[in-house]
């Protein structure tokens, strides 16, 4: 590739602004392109082939730079710029790289330019837009390892995912089945406490009655040989106590 400048004088209203006049060999493309066109076309690039290695190019400052020192300056900057793309097999081979090298019509690269722009970013290798129809990706033999390494990595992490979400559906219909057994046996014991409370008061009111009819209010308790007597209200314990050899027992009513 080969590169010179043309200067077109702007008007009233308009500023000067300056023409890169690019030659591609062995194409015989010839095209005029202004420093902007260019960032375009690497930020274009950038887009459509994430990951892939694109030259740096310095942005456009808010001066308008048309001297002869800052033209060739930016000269040398293009020159090397348009070289390390021209090596890439892949960005070469990209409709964008082909749009800004061979429409040599302003109006017309100027149409396709504002198309391109509004393409969206590819999300796979399929949405890349290139000519061939085909991608080229170099890479050394210790990345190529470690995409293997990472590969199996994925895998293995698959597969010990699948395996967990069934331990847990196992796990939850579990803790289901529990939680289901443990409201049952809450609701028996509540009917446990119910027959319990009623078979207790049925109990004191029968021993009640009896104590009633004879007429007995006090209780026996045998100590270490000795007798005395110690009052005990029925009605409060329904239990009797009698003492036989110095022994305490209790008898329900």
């Amino acid at each position: 590739m080969e590169g010179s400048s043309v200067i077109k004088q702007g008007g009233i209203f308009s500023s000067t602004t300056v023409n890169y006049v690019i030659e591609t060999q062995p194409m015989g493309w010839k095209v005029q392109r202004t420093y902007a066109d260019c960032l375009w076309l690497r930020e274009q690039l950038l887009k459509f082939f994430p990951g892939f290695v694109v030259p740096p190019l310095s942005k456009k400052g808010a001066k308008n730079e048309t001297d002869t020192k800052s033209i060739n300056k930016r000269s040398l900057w293009l020159q090397q710029f348009f070289s390390e793309l021209q090596r890439d097999k892949t960005l070469r081979s990209s409709d964008v790289f082909y749009c800004f090298f061979s429409l040599p019509q302003k109006p017309q690269f100027e149409s396709r330019k504002k198309e391109m722009t509004k393409w969206p970013a590819p999300k796979s290798l399929l949405d890349l837009k290139h000519l061939t129809g085909k991608v080229q990706i170099g890479m050394s033999e210790r990345k190529l390892k470690l995409a293997k390494n990472v590969n199996s990595y994925t895998l293995s992490c698959q597969s010990l995912y699948s395996q967990l979400l069934v331990a847990t559906d196992s796990t939850t219909k579990v803790m289901m089945l529990l939680s289901d057994s443990l409201a049952r046996n809450a609701d028996l014991y509540k009917q446990f406490a119910l027959l319990h409370a009623g078979v207790e008061v049925r109990l004191r009111c029968e021993c009640n009655a009896r104590d009633v009819e004879r007429g007995n209010g006090r209780l026996v308790h045998h100590n270490e040989g000795s007798q005395r007597l110690v009052k005990r209200d029925i009605l409060q314990t329904g239990i009797r106590y009698a003492g036989q050899d110095g022994r305490v027992l209790p008898i329900l009513c």
